[in-house]
């Protein structure tokens, strides 16, 4: 969801999570701020064709475990899986292809 187009670019909404959460088909931006290690779940890939979601660990987090809906996969740099972590000062961006796999696009190795 943009906000605003400015000369600077579009400005998205930022949610800060703290707890266990299932990622919406509205969030965008979201920053995780866990004092333990929390688990954080994709909606379904194939009903999300062409959604992005941009994830990133606050400084002093735990990690996210990012995890899968169903059968759908996670692809990163060590190929298909069914959760990923995300840890502290770390960001990825994902990309649902439509067909049930949600890419890394960025962030891949961190």
């Amino acid at each position: 969801v943009i906000v605003e187009n400015n000369s600077a670019g579009p400005s998205y909404n930022v949610k800060t999570i703290t707890d266990t959460y299932s990622l919406l088909a509205t969030d965008v931006v979201v920053l995780f701020d866990f004092s333990s290690q929390k688990n954080v779940d994709l909606p379904s890939a194939s009903d999300n064709p062409g959604k992005v979601f941009i994830l990133r660990g606050k400084d002093g987090s735990d990690s996210c475990n990012l995890r899968r809906t169903g059968s759908d996969k996670v692809v990163d740099d060590g190929g298909e899986e069914n959760s990923i972590i995300i840890n502290a000062n770390k960001a990825r961006t994902l990309v649902s292809d439509g067909s049930g796999v949600w890419y890394c696009v960025t962030g891949i190795g961190s």
